[in-house]
């Protein structure tokens, strides 16, 4: 059972804005130093004081920096007259339009605190320039690489993001809303990649999307063809959320919107990989995310959704969580409503699906999993709970999931799965075929639901399991009905089958 720490990284913010002044923590500390939150205003004011006072001239300026041929005395605009430095990059006051680039192939040491934002049309642009690898940004301290507090219009481009002991890229709502964002092209690996004794560290992403939860909020974030490997936590979108915070008023108006994963290769991550949390309207789709929520002491998963509405997840590839409390491809958390999972292919996961309805109060509503392709998830030793609730035999009228939509999918070789904690819900067209030895049943609270809830078990195809308790127009197993090539469902071309009565992925 998963409960989100919900604390933003406001003390982080503290840390990063003191730069020089904060020494870097030793290597292999485990635990950052807190800081008061009050006392961020009167640090974020003297670092201002640091920066340089805006000229007059436009904005749409590109400056420049190289780390072995450039001069922090020179005026950083052009590849001849570039600047040497992260810290002299750090102070000047950029303009709507301005680029900061640097060098390819070479490795800069510092991080960079924004104070200026861009314009829809102007945005601001971080970037790199020559010919080589990705120019590589790293530091050894415990805060962000790159930090935009309550800043807009930013593009974070082809860039190589390293932090032992801190924070990839930190992008904060503060006060107001942050929107039209963008992180691509980019590579951040061994981020904070320690071994824990508790989930407490999750701040310590690749990738931090968060607001002050009060009057900030994230709108338009896009992070599109990057890749993020060898961290303890992979990219965490946080908020308000209904059930901790009393500035909660609707999704509409307390959750962050419009946030987009294209393309993203996540892999080998130790710990939680993608978290949606107080999000609505939000896409992560033609992704990767292979060998991440490994073994631990907490539950942790690939890609899990919580508190979130409108969330949809598809033309992804998950394989390979092998944490033993969860590790599922699909994973509806805590009040997630109206939200989808459709063209996965998840393979040799711990589980397929597990939703986590820990109280009374956090029934997940109107959500659909659908043309999703599971092969080898769960084992004879580790139950797969399908369309299952938190706990193995919480009663169907407290954990439940409602109005779910489980349809078109196929599962083959799975271990063992129960259909319970549904309510009004729908299970139709998918073909369930239970591996070998497995141990496959069905809950008393199924049947419970089955009779008074209005579940819907119709048109399905089950191979080595008891058939379900009210389930009806049942298809005879055969191979045919699980043949295809699941990586076609990866395919942003992958359509919905339009034949009526059709079953499974393929049709």
């Amino acid at each position: 059972m998963k409960k989100l720490r919900t604390i933003p990284c406001l003390f982080l913010v503290v840390i990063l804005a003191l730069r020089i002044a904060v020494p870097a923590l030793a290597s292999g500390e485990n635990t950052p130093e807190e800081f008061n939150i009050s006392k961020i205003e009167e640090i974020l004011e003297k670092t201002g004081n640091e920066t340089e006072e805006p000229d007059e001239t436009e904005g749409g300026k590109t400056f420049y920096v190289d780390g072995i041929n450039g001069d922090d005395s020179n005026d950083g605009l052009s590849p001849e007259s570039a600047w040497k430095t992260v810290a002299r990059a750090q102070i000047r006051y950029y303009k709507p339009g301005d680029k900061l680039l640097y060098h390819r192939g070479q490795v800069f040491n510092g991080y960079m605190v924004w104070s200026s934002s861009g314009t829809y049309n102007e945005p601001i642009t971080i970037s790199a320039y020559g010919e080589g690898n990705a120019p590589r940004l790293t530091h050894n301290e415990n805060m962000p690489v790159i930090s935009l507090y309550g800043l807009s219009n930013f593009i974070i481009d082809s860039l190589e993001i390293t932090a032992p002991n801190g924070i990839g890229i930190l992008v904060h709502a503060q006060e107001k809303t942050s929107s039209y964002i963008t992180i691509q092209n980019c590579v951040l690996h061994d981020i904070y990649n320690k071994e824990l004794s508790a989930n407490s560290h999750s701040s310590e992403c690749a990738i931090v999307l968060e607001n002050d939860l009060k009057d900030g909020l994230l709108k338009y974030v896009t992070v599109k063809n990057c890749e993020i490997y060898n961290c303890d936590f992979g990219a965490h979108v946080y908020g308000i959320s209904r059930e901790w915070s009393k500035n909660f008023e609707t999704p509409e108006k307390s959750y962050n919107s419009f946030i987009t994963f294209d393309g993203l290769n996540m892999h080998d991550v130790r710990y939680d990989g993608l978290v949606l949390q107080s999000c609505r309207k939000t896409t992560v789709k033609n992704s990767r995310f292979i060998n991440c929520a490994g073994r631990c002491s907490w539950a942790c998963a690939p890609v899990w959704i919580h508190h979130s509405d409108e969330v949809t997840v598809e033309h992804c590839e998950i394989a390979g969580s092998k944490n033993q409390t969860d590790g599922m491809a699909i994973d509806f958390d805590g009040r997630t409503t109206n939200s989808t999972y459709q063209y996965i292919y998840s393979h040799d996961n711990n589980r397929f699906i597990r939703n986590c309805c820990y109280d009374s109060l956090t029934s997940n509503r109107n959500n659909t999993v659908q043309y999703c392709y599971s092969e080898n998830d769960g084992g004879t030793s580790s139950l797969a709970y399908l369309l299952m609730n938190e706990a193995e035999f919480s009663p169907w009228f407290a954990n439940s999931m409602e109005n779910l939509t489980f349809k078109n999918n196929t599962i083959v070789n799975s271990g063992a799965f129960d259909f319970g904690g549904l309510r009004g819900s729908t299970v139709e067209n998918n073909v369930f075929v239970i591996k070998n030895g497995g141990a496959s049943f069905l809950s008393f609270f199924y049947a419970i639901g089955a009779l008074f809830s209005g579940v819907d078990i119709k048109n399905n195809s089950f191979s080595g399991m008891v058939t379900p308790v009210g389930a009806k127009g049942n298809v005879p197993y055969s191979d045919s009905l699980i043949e295809g090539d699941p990586y076609s469902l990866i395919s942003p071309q992958s359509q919905p089958a339009n034949s009526a009565g059709s079953i499974g992925c393929f049709g």
